[in-house]
Parts: structure tokens; sequence; C-alpha cells
């Protein structure tokens, strides 16, 4: 039987095998093309599909998919973390014979299209920022030379040994086109598994959405802001039309019957208008489901927190960062203490968790903002606690400051290891002014904030919600989790707790970062 062929295959790194988060990107891209007529693949792969199968074998998986299917054009998208992978699997799909064009796009071929541009390379093209035109105006041309590519806005590539870039592409002036957007392309039975990670400790069948794209907030720690602020002209914050969110979340319900959602957006409750309308919409369709989203302290109101309340939010997320008015400077979060208590105390008043991300090693640290951050924490009495150290990850203003000499392209995968957020994995990544031992302090506010509530909330809320568990068509898959998933996990934060305190102390052979 003859193969349909595609006039691009899409491809989400093994990397993000075991995520069951939404690869929002290639879901953008993927409704655009379609949208215009072309048609596409998403090579999503799963626990489920490669089972039995190491590392080198999953990534040869994934390559001899993209090959199975007749397509001229592959895209890769990438992380930094991601580099050594995403380009090894370019060079395999080389290796076999792939003759169509291979194109990397995502936040690290933005940030550095050189690493994937080389004489002789592997990569024909790399999109910088966002990808839907640029990608759909790359596919239009090609067979046409590079010559035609050089109109195009937000490409680079290599000729004749150099690096060619264009101007910087517009962003997207509007986001109508996710009206329909193609969950079909996606294994959405993995990702619909019941999790605690959907919304923070609750379990939880569902899936994230976003209503907006971009973000009006210049922090030093973010590599969006580098992409919103290194973009071509336009609005660094698009939104999209509260039916259409609304649709989706009825659609999604219709189809693969989730019980939650969570919004994603960086800034969902910048306009207080649009909140409201999306709260009635949503309570109108009479789905009674639970959501959650992520906000800053500046732009949440009392009034807006009664709207969500009412149409079934049941936790916000805000990110605190530190305690200190000097350091929330320093990284540009652009609020100041009072707010943040302000927030927290609102979500008190109208019983919705509430999640609070603080950053150690922020710059510039002194022990004394680093108390000030602790006693924060205290007085804000959040329903979940996330501490993590600061990683000044390329692309965002802390990199380009503070790490010299820069990460070599062997050292990038240090940035999506786990204990790069819980130590201070290189030398080049302290950027506090004290000395304090970052593993130990690590541990210390994993003990004090995190560890009963990663547990003990989770079972505390299935208890006290079991009318919501019984009208779900999961809930014999719930109770499962609850009856072996959750000792496992409490089993699992012990060991992972005991394992770097052993290190710390040298009672565990192992690795001292």
């Amino acid at each position: 039987m003859r193969k349909e062929k595609l006039d691009i295959v899409l491809v989400n790194p093994p990397t993000r095998m075991q995520s069951r988060n939404m690869p929002y990107a290639l879901l953008s891209l993927a409704a655009y093309l379609r949208a215009k007529g072309k048609s596409c693949k998403i090579i999503d792969v799963k626990p489920g599909h490669v089972s039995g199968l190491d590392t080198a074998n999953i990534e040869e998986y994934v390559v001899d998919s993209i090959l199975e299917a007749d397509t001229g054009i592959v895209g890769l998208t990438c992380l930094t973390a991601e580099y050594c992978v995403v380009y090894g699997m370019a060079e395999m799909l080389r290796r076999k014979g792939y003759k169509g064009l291979i194109v990397a796009g995502g936040h690290h071929p933005t940030f550095c299209p050189e690493d994937f541009l080389v004489p002789e390379g592997v990569f024909d093209f790399v999109i910088m920022g966002e990808g839907e035109l640029t990608l759909h105006q790359l596919m239009e041309v090609v067979g046409h030379g590079l010559g035609r590519a050089r109109e195009i806005d937000g490409v680079a590539f290599c000729k004749d040994g150099k690096l060619n870039r264009t101007a910087p592409r517009e962003l997207m002036r509007d986001l109508d086109f996710l009206a329909s957007v193609p969950y079909d392309l996606l294994d959405m039975s993995y990702r619909l598994q019941p999790r605690t990670d959907l919304i923070n400790n609750i379990l939880l069948s569902g899936v994230g959405i976003l209503t907006t794209r971009g973000c009006p907030f210049r922090c030093v720690f973010c590599g969006n802001n580098t992409i919103w602020s290194n973009s071509g002209p336009g609005k660094r914050l698009r939104t999209r039309k509260i039916v259409d969110v609304v649709r989706e979340v009825v659609f999604l319900k219709k189809n693969y019957d989730i019980d939650a959602f969570c919004i994603d957006d960086d800034m969902f409750t910048l306009n207080e208008q649009r909140v409201g309308e999306f709260c009635d919409q949503l309570k109108a369709t009479g789905l009674n489901l639970i959501w959650y989203c992520q906000s800053h302290v500046n732009t949440f109101t009392e009034s807006m927190a009664k709207k969500m309340k009412e149409a079934g939010c049941v936790q916000i997320s805000f990110g605190v960062e530190s305690g200190s008015d000097r350091i929330l400077m320093e990284i540009k979060k652009g609020t100041k203490v009072e707010n943040i208590i302000r927030a927290f105390r609102i979500c008190d008043k109208y019983k919705i968790r509430s999640l609070a991300n603080f950053m150690l090693n922020t710059p510039t640290e002194e022990k004394i903002d680093l108390d000030a951050t602790l006693a924060l924490a205290d007085e804000i009495k959040a329903t979940k606690y996330v501490f993590a150290v600061t990683v000044p990850l390329l692309g965002t203003e802390l990199y380009d400051k503070y790490v010299y000499p820069r990460l070599t392209k062997e050292e990038y995968a240090i940035c999506g290891e786990r204990i790069t957020y819980q130590d201070i994995a290189d030398p080049r990544f302290r950027l506090t002014k004290h000395n304090i031992n970052m593993a130990w302090l690590f541990i210390w506010v994993r003990l004090r904030y995190m560890i009963a509530r990663e547990f003990f909330d989770s079972i505390i809320w299935f208890l006290g919600h079991l009318d919501f568990y019984r009208k779900s068509s999961r809930y014999e898959a719930y109770k499962r989790e609850v009856l072996f998933v959750f000792p496992n996990k409490l089993c699992s934060i012990i060991r992972s707790t005991a394992k770097r305190i052993m290190i710390k102390t040298g009672l565990f052979r192992g690795s001292n970062r």
C-alpha cells in the first residue's frame, strides 16, 4: 500500500518522552499549516511506543519513524539541554539516506543558529522566533534555492561557509488559527492518565491549554523575554478569542472526557475584563471542570479571584522568586514584597490553593536577602512551595552577564539535569555574593516546605473530594493511583532526599555536584 505523502513531519524530541505536557509549539505550527492546506504529522514518542528500548535505540526509533513518513521536510524543535540529542538524530537521518530539508526551531536554534548551521552540516535552515509564518513561507519556496530564502524574515542558513540571517520575524498579530488545535496528531491516551503534576499535588486527568502568547514582563532569568524582545515589530502579548478558548475546553471534555485543565499562559491574568469574560462563558457551559492558572501578583485582584473561584479555579501559581525588594528589582521582576503578600492573602480569603515559586542563588544575593526570602515563605502560608536553584540558562540576560567562559556544546546537557536545579552544578552558575552551600540549603527548604505537602496534600485532596472523583469515568484509575502510586511517590521523595544528604556527607559514593 502506497504511503500518503506528507508536506512536513514535526518532531518532539525523545528527551521529552516521559513528559505529559502539551508540545504547544508543534501543535501551533501544525494548526497553522493545516489551515494553509498543508499535510503534517507530529512524531511524539511515548513510553508505550518503545517499551524495552534503551536511549540510543529510542533515538533510532524516532529517526526510523521519520523515514517511514514520506516527506520532504523535517522540523526538529530543540531546547539547549537537548542539543546533542537533536543534532545526533539529524546526523543519523543523513546517514540513513534522508535527502529532504532538515529545519531546526525553538529556543536554542533561535538563540544560537550557528550551533546548527555549520559548513557541510546536516541542517538546512534554522527558524528564529515564532515559526508559523516563517515555516509556511519556507515550505512555499522549497526547490527554488537559497536566493528565495533570503526573502523570508526569521530564517538563518549557511552559504559559502558563512552564516546568513534574515531580518527578525514580525510577531503574529492574531491567534485565530488556534481555533482548531490538532490534538489528533498526539498520543492523548498517555497524556490523559491521572497524574499529580497537571494541578500540583492534585490527582487529575486533563491537559494544558494556552489562551495567550507572550509576556509584557522582562525577567532576567527568562528566555522567553529574549525571544519577544529580539523579534520584529508587534505586540509582545497576544490573546486568543475567549469564545475559541471555551470551545476548545468543551471539545476536550466531549472528545477526551477531561476532568480538569490548566492554563499554561505566561500571563493569563493581565486583563481583568478578559478573565471575567472567560469565567462567565466557562460557567455557562455547565461542565463543572476544575482548573489552574499562572498569575503575576501585580495583576491579581480580589474581584478577579471571586470570579475565578466561582468558575472552578482551584489553584493559582505565582512567581514569588524572592522576599527581598532589592533582589526583585535586580531580576527585573516588576513587583514588590507587599504585592506578593497581598496576592496570597486574597487566595486564602477565597479558599483558592496557592503555589509559590521561589528562587535560590539569585544574582548579587546576600545572606540578608536569603533570610528575607525564607521569612516571606513562612508569612504567605502557600498551599505548595517550589524552591529551585537559579540557573543562568543560555538565551537569558543572566547567562549573558554571568557565564564566562560560555558553555560548550558538550556542556549544554547540564542545563537539563535535575541536580542542576538543586545545587551549583558548575562554578560559573554561582550568582550569589554569599557562599552558603546550595545543596544543603536546597535539602533544608525541601524538608521544611516541600516534602510533606508533596505527599499528604494529594491524599487529603482526594479524600476531601470523593464526590468529584466518583462522577468521573476514570474513578477506578484514580483509586489505583491512590493505592499504589502515592506510596511509591513517598518512597521516591524520601529516597532522593536521603541520597542527596549522603552525597553531601560523603556516605554515598556518587557525584558531589
